[in-house]
């Protein structure tokens, strides 16, 4: 018999699918997401948020509320569609991108290092950085049915591929969360940067293609979330001593296609909070207005990015890690990892480019309720699916946009990944690393209980 894991009940409202249409349209959104957070409510279980209590799968893969489903689409060493390459190891970040007639594009990061240092590494296709790299990305093609339609590598030779983000473009940008030089472990080129991946080229009978964007810095990214309105770029770094840098495109300028980043005119620049040199300190639903100093050499040689001198003092964000672009708000959201001797057990963020306004919405002090979260998804009504890289079990949290916090899904292996959302049909695809599993998840989105 099927029992609960915890004592949840609720629903994920119609009113935010209303909301998320109002917004698409141009109209403004009137759910106030700091309402509920400036209380300090939505710290503890039990709220009225959520879909009910977690069930437990007899097959110990994931946990879900009733009336959810799940599909394992493919697991590390599974064959791809050339019939001989294994499903690389370490599957991370993910996007899904809109195919054709109604199908879904995943492309996802595959966290690895350098030869020999793992049975399954991504093999080197056209475009190839680095040789001795065994990291980069991969592509499942998924149907309606989320049956798998095909499976390929879309990029190689790179090095412990994380978070990453999409284009407004439909293309993927892969981040290497490294900052190794040759000779360093073998390297033949340097490590650091972000790649843009074109998770589209095999269904258009073409060949992998990527291509280095230097001017988004060769720092020790995570993410990157593209404002898909002034297609500013901003990237999180995964250091407790970490930056938020952006680059801003120089005036005129806007970004567009594959590619774009490698050349356009701009600069890289780093967040400043007057008075807040670190972001530890920061209290939650207190807004900040930030400045942005420019990076003096943002390829990080000899000197690394965040170790330069500043014509200021940059925040200190204790390791930044996932990043969306919010529809409903129009705002990135990106979170921090935090834990234990952080005095927090991970931190959510909402920077507003039309107000330069940021602002820590949430911090958990409760592992139980939150413990570091890793990859972050704004669903399309504008609540926020984080995926746990904590201690023991994991889960996939959502906080709401009014500020309650519940569990979606459970499991007992390994970090979650690579969260994000397709409306074709309406599905959460999702990554235990691990293993490299992607799993399909589904159910009543918009149901009303409790």
């Amino acid at each position: 018999m099927l029992q609960p894991l915890s004592p949840r009940s609720g629903s994920v409202s119609r009113r935010r699918f209303i909301a998320a249409s109002l917004a698409a349209a141009g109209l403004a959104a009137t759910i106030d997401p700091l309402a509920a957070l400036a209380q300090g409510r939505g710290n503890g279980r039990g709220s009225a948020a959520g879909y009910g209590p977690l069930v437990t799968d007899p097959n110990g893969l994931l946990d879900l509320p009733a009336g959810f489903k799940y599909k394992l689409l493919l697991k590390q060493g599974d064959l791809l569609s050339d019939g001989r390459t294994p499903r690389p190891g370490n599957a991370d970040g993910m996007g899904a991108f809109p195919g054709p007639r109604n199908t879904t594009v995943l492309c996802l990061n595959h966290e690895l290092r350098y030869e020999g240092g793992s049975a399954f590494p991504v093999p080197p296709v056209a475009g190839d950085y680095d040789p001795q790299a065994i990291g980069g990305t991969s592509v499942v093609h998924v149907g309606p049915n989320r049956e798998v339609l095909g499976s390929w590598i879309s990029s190689s030779g790179t090095v412990r591929n994380c978070a990453g983000g999409q284009t407004p473009w439909n293309t993927w940008i892969t981040c290497e969360e490294n900052e190794d030089v040759p000779p360093t472990n073998g390297a033949t080129k340097p490590h650091g940067w972000c790649f843009e991946v074109d998770p589209f080229a095999a269904l258009n009978s073409g060949t992998p293609r990527q291509v280095r964007l230097d001017k988004l810095g060769r720092t020790y990214p995570e993410a990157v979330v593209v404002d898909p309105n002034t297609r500013v770029a901003y990237v999180t770094e995964d250091r407790s001593d970490g930056l938020l840098y952006r680059f801003l495109p120089a005036s005129g300028t806007r970004p567009n296609g594959f590619g774009a980043y490698a050349t356009a005119g701009g600069e890289l620049q780093a967040m400043s909070v007057p008075g807040l040199p670190l972001a530890n300190a920061a209290v939650v639903g207190q807004s900040y207005t930030p400045t942005w100093l420019t990076v003096p050499d943002p390829d990080g040689e000899p000197i690394r990015v965040r170790n330069q001198v500043y014509a200021g003092t940059p925040t200190r964000f204790d390791r930044g890690e996932g990043g969306w672009w919010s529809e409903v708000e129009q705002a990135v959201y990106f979170d921090c990892t935090g834990g234990g001797a952080s005095g927090h057990f991970g931190q959510v963020w909402r920077y507003v480019p039309r107000t330069n306004t940021l602002t820590l919405v949430y911090k958990s002090t409760n592992p139980a309720i939150l413990d570091m979260p890793d990859n972050l998804l704004v669903l399309p009504w504008g609540d926020i699916v984080l995926c746990e890289d904590g201690t023991g079990d994991d889960y996939l949290r959502v906080l709401t946009r009014d500020g309650a916090v519940y569990d979606l899904a459970h499991n007992s292996r390994s970090e979650f990944a690579g969260a994000c959302f397709s409306t074709s049909p309406n599905t959460l695809y999702v990554n235990i690393q691990g293993v490299s599993e992607t799993f399909a998840i589904w159910g009543p989105w918009n149901s009303e209980r409790g």
